[in-house]
């Protein structure tokens, strides 16, 4: 790119007077920009996991479990072209997504490392008995996410392609992490030196504050959870229809449409495209007229004003414009400034842009595009039948219902692809005078596209030689009407004596679905008004059935990018299925119980709640990126919950009752539990908080995690130690029962 920039500024001494050399849609500068987005929020994000570690943890463990982020990343870095993945937007931001994955692990370990060096163990013996305390929890935790993420690499599509990098990011860094975090991080651990007296300043300081943050955890623990859980493990059957009633609210949200949804968000180019499709057979100059209406539009946006957010003029953000015009195509490119030197968002230029362009004639089909990926019209219903009458009729009622929807535009449809006929219907006298509809389909041809009288060698070509029409004749009707028909016996007629014109739609093209005629309506949405979800729910509600019944051999099909939505999210549920099948098998073999991966997979719907909380409080839609949120969500709950229900276990296994081994592993394990959630949380808030319009897409994944992690950290404190008293509770009725059948059945042999 420097190159191409220097010998742009080079090119005016070679160039003639009056000509000049522009750089066009410089992608580099998206690229770096979009790049530049997640390397500064990762950085900021590890920068405030790091101060957060430093409140709870020792400088030395905080910063050796940052640096295993690091190293972590830099594995997955090695691997990654190796597997042709390129480095993106995207890629990049898998590694902000992981962040709060990676760091879990650390944290377990090292808060596990910590809290056996606070009771008086030091060195290998701490790092050693640390690293074993968790490990179990800690590998499978990791193998769970591993999997969660897998269902991704086995689907076919566009999306699906777009997002299989991620996957494979979030499981490389996860097995680089796995092995720093068994055979690195423990190794520094080990050389870790007693906590003495702080000599510094700056060391007096910081540990002041970590006793103080530290002292007022254990407090709320010890005065606000503690007691709480034993309430609710007093009343447990309460507590469990209390989560019941809360998910079933919060799902009853998602059922009655209040939160928007989205399946591939707007990815916002640095360049806007207006494709007209016009009436196929239509004349050049009508084209080269769209074309000028258009591009006259475009240059009267170039001398607008526009304002910032606070109502100051800016500079105009068009910086040029080119035109094109092919056939029945009109295409106009309009190149803007890049995103981070204009305020102005684009979707309010292209609004501005339409509304310039006002009505065009002839128009088959208008799409204004600023998307990086080329899309599917949002709205797409195909409708079916045998009769042609019947699909023009109900296109037409189609059409007239989707113009009253407030924010759908640019309606088009297949049939408008027909171009105009004329055809010439043989009148009764036309036969008693001898002319046939042959004799007259050939004279009308001979006038008006010619008949050949000679030909003329040239070179190695022949020059035909066409006896017509005028030019100008042959543009009028009245010509036509004029004209005179020959008969068999050689006298002339008028035209309208022999033959009647009429005008009908002739197709450019059959479209058949099962052997029926099909025709598509196809529409665009102004998503700062409505959303294709909502526009199609109501049309499908409303007034598909009334044209249905309207027109009883009528059939009704969705295409377009609702069409790849559904066949996405079957795959993506299908694959999801097997997925959580593995997940469940994993957890069985590393707990040997079929009942406990149940209480471990409990947060996961929890998680899809909280994102969907979260995407509601910020008002944004629900989009292909919210559910890797979710998926991701999925692995950081599981480790949670197999960190607290493996040191229940080990409770169990020392003897200690079902109630007082949940109270003192929930007790023991929630500051790990509460970093982990709030590390996670902290470490996405510059991704989240980010105000860059090339960056709001990848938002909403950050929001999933973040507010589905916070959701389940409850169910994960509160919930799961209940379910496990009952799941004990239930065990020990079942097995009492047993009992007494045996002991009744040994009585009656007897």
């Amino acid at each position: 790119t420097k190159e191409v920039r220097d010998y742009i500024a080079k090119s005016g001494s070679f160039l003639p007077d009056g000509v000049t050399l522009v750089s066009w849609l410089d992608l580099s500068n998206t690229f770096k920009g979009r790049g530049n987005i997640p390397l500064s929020s990762g950085v900021n994000g590890l920068i405030l996991v790091f101060s957060l570690l430093m409140l709870f943890l020792r400088p030395a463990i905080a910063f050796w479990v940052c640096g295993g982020i690091i190293t972590s990343f830099m594995g997955a870095l090695w691997i990654l072209p190796m597997l042709d993945v390129s480095l993106n937007m995207l890629t990049l931001f898998a590694f902000i997504l992981v962040l709060g994955i990676v760091v879990d692990d650390a944290i377990i370990i090292g808060e596990s490392v910590h809290s056996d060096q606070e009771r008086g163990l030091r060195g290998l013996e701490a790092a050693t008995s640390g690293a074993n305390n968790v490990s179990k929890p800690v590998m499978f935790a990791a193998l769970t996410t591993m999997v969660a993420f897998s269902p991704i690499l086995f689907l076919d599509g566009v999306a699906a392609a777009v997002m299989k990098p991620l996957p494979i990011v979030v499981i490389l860094a996860l097995t680089f992490s796995l092995i720093e975090a068994f055979f690195i991080l423990p190794s520094h651990l080990a050389h870790m030196k007693p906590p003495g007296e702080a000599k510094g300043f700056i060391t007096r300081f910081l540990r002041k504050i970590r006793q103080t943050v530290s002292g007022q955890l254990s407090k709320f623990v010890q005065k606000y959870y503690v007691p709480f859980l034993a309430k609710t493990l007093k009343k447990k059957y309460l507590t469990l229809s209390a989560f019941v009633a809360i998910w079933l609210i919060l799902f009853s949200f998602v059922q009655g449409g209040w939160m928007r949804q989205d399946f591939f968000p707007t990815i916002p180019s640095d360049y806007i495209i207006a494709d007209v499709v016009l009436t196929d057979g239509i004349a050049f100059d009508r084209a080269e007229s769209v074309m000028r209406q258009v591009e006259k539009a475009a240059h009267t946006l170039s001398r607008a004003e526009f304002k910032n957010e606070d109502g100051e003029p800016e500079a105009n953000p068009i910086k040029n414009i080119q035109t094109f015009v092919k056939g029945n195509k009109v295409q106009v490119f309009v190149d803007l400034l890049p995103a981070e030197e204009r305020s102005v968002d684009i979707v309010e230029i292209s609004r501005r842009w339409r509304h310039l362009i006002g009505d065009m004639a002839d128009v088959k089909q208008f799409d204004m595009r600023f998307q990086l990926r080329a899309q599917n019209k949002p709205l797409s219903f195909v409708l079916a039948s045998n009769n042609r009458r019947t699909l023009e009729k109900a296109t037409a009622d189609l059409t007239t219902a989707l113009s009253k929807f407030s924010g759908v535009l640019d309606i088009g449809d297949t049939l408008r692809s027909a171009r105009q006929e004329m055809v010439l219907d043989l009148k009764k006298e036309a036969e008693s005078l001898g002319v046939s509809t042959r004799d007259l389909a050939r004279q009308v041809r001979q006038g008006f596209f010619g008949e050949e009288a000679q030909r003329i060698p040239r070179g190695k070509d022949d020059v035909k030689v066409m006896i017509r029409y005028p030019l100008e004749s042959r543009k009028t009707v009245e010509t036509l009407k004029t004209m005179r028909i020959r008969t068999n016996n050689g006298t002339e007629v008028p035209f309208e004596v022999v033959a009647d014109i009429h005008f009908e739609q002739g197709a450019t093209e059959i479209r058949r679905l099962n052997r029926r005629r099909v025709v598509e309506i196809t529409g665009d949405v102004d998503t700062e008004i409505t959303n294709a979800q909502e526009v199609i729910r109501k049309v499908e509600r409303e007034v598909i059935p009334t044209l249905q019944k309207k027109y009883p051999d009528l059939e009704y099909l969705l295409e377009g990018d609702q069409k790849e939505i559904k066949s996405f999210q079957a795959g993506l549920l299908r694959n999801t299925a097997m997925a959580f099948l593995a997940i469940y098998a994993l957890i069985a073999v590393a707990f040997r119980s079929y009942s406990q991966p149940i209480l471990v997979m409990l947060a996961i719907p929890f998680g899809y709640l909280g994102s969907v909380l979260g995407h509601m409080f910020l008002d944004l839609p629900f989009s292909m990126f919210s559910f890797l949120g979710v998926v991701a969500t999925a692995g950081v709950v599981v480790n949670d919950n197999l960190v607290l229900i493996d040191y229940i276990n080990r409770l169990r296994a020392n003897g200690e009752s079902a109630i007082d081994a949940v109270r003192k592993a929930a007790e023991s394990r929630f500051r790990p539990i509460f970093l982990t959630t709030l590390t996670t949380f902290i470490g996405l808030m510059p991704i989240i908080s980010e105000q860059s319009k090339q960056a709001q897409f990848l938002i909403p994944m950050a929001i999933s995690l973040a507010f589905g992690v916070v959701l389940s950290s409850f169910v994960t404190l509160i919930l799961v130690p209940n379910l496990f008293v009952v799941l004990d509770s239930f065990k020990t009725w079942v097995k009492g029962k047993i009992f007494r059948i045996r002991q009744n059945r040994q009585s009656q042999n007897l």
